[in-house]
């Protein structure tokens, strides 16, 4: 097939001769449109998949009384009419490792992590949350969909793994090691302040609201704290201190 130009296209006669056979009438624009949304009079081409009104009529009407089957049937039975799961079958995270996080540009961070669950006993599976921590609602995918259709069961999988995700990026108060080689903190004065690898800080207190979590900890008697998209990296960054129990 040749690509013409716009001049070349305008000088084909025989394209133009075309343009004018095929008309209006074909684009559905005389056409009277019925209770069921298909115009009665449109002309049809030979080729139905020329016209933008009549053939897509058809074809949206038919797709969308699917759609509204698959609906009933749903609600009705809870069941995926696509391949017949049920979508109220238990779901069980067993595990989860976070593998990799970069922030993106967008103002989130994108975490990578893979996870195990009680359907699938023994296999791995991957997944993604982009835009964590945005003021954007975080989109998710993962591998266990390409088993799993149900969007009712892929919004359980979701949840699932936010909540535990969640949990476990909000530090527990005590005292914490710095691994990471610095980290800028910031003082009550609104400076930087740059603690190094090896530093002890205390943990005091956790604030989660209007997506601005932050983290007010001591750092040899200063009141500092750490927030936004920092928040995330907390628990790769610092480690636990285990206080050993007295022994009488």
């Amino acid at each position: 097939m040749k690509l013409l130009k716009f001049n070349e296209f305008s000088n084909e006669s025989s394209v133009l001769e075309n343009l004018t056979e095929f008309g209006f009438n074909h684009m559905g624009a005389t056409g009277i449109t019925g209770g069921s949304g298909v115009s009665r009079d449109t002309t049809q081409p030979n080729d139905p998949n020329l016209t933008t009104d009549g053939w897509d009529r058809h074809k949206n009407n038919i797709m969308n009384a699917q759609n509204r089957l698959t609906d009933i049937i749903q609600s009705i039975f809870n069941v995926d009419a696509a391949n017949g799961r049920r979508a109220d079958k238990e779901f069980t995270l067993e595990s989860a490792k976070i593998n990799r996080m970069y922030r993106n540009p967008s103002g989130g961070v994108d975490i990578y992590l893979e996870f195990t669950a009680n359907l699938y006993p023994g296999e791995e599976f991957n997944a993604v949350f982009r835009n964590w921590g945005s003021n954007y609602q975080p989109k998710f995918t993962s591998t266990l969909f390409e088993k799993e259709y149900n969007k009712m069961f892929q919004h359980k999988v979701k949840g699932n793994l936010q909540k535990a995700l969640e949990k476990w990026f909000r530090p527990k108060y005590g005292d914490y090691l710095l691994l990471k080689r610095d980290v800028e903190l910031w003082n009550n004065m609104g400076q930087k302040e740059s603690i190094k690898q090896g530093d002890v800080i205390e943990v005091e207190d956790v604030f989660l609201e209007n997506y601005k979590p932050t983290i007010h900890v001591s750092v040899n008697g200063k009141q500092l704290h750490m927030s936004n998209l920092d928040y995330w990296y907390f628990n790769w960054w610092f480690e636990p201190i285990k206080k050993e129990k007295s022994t009488i």
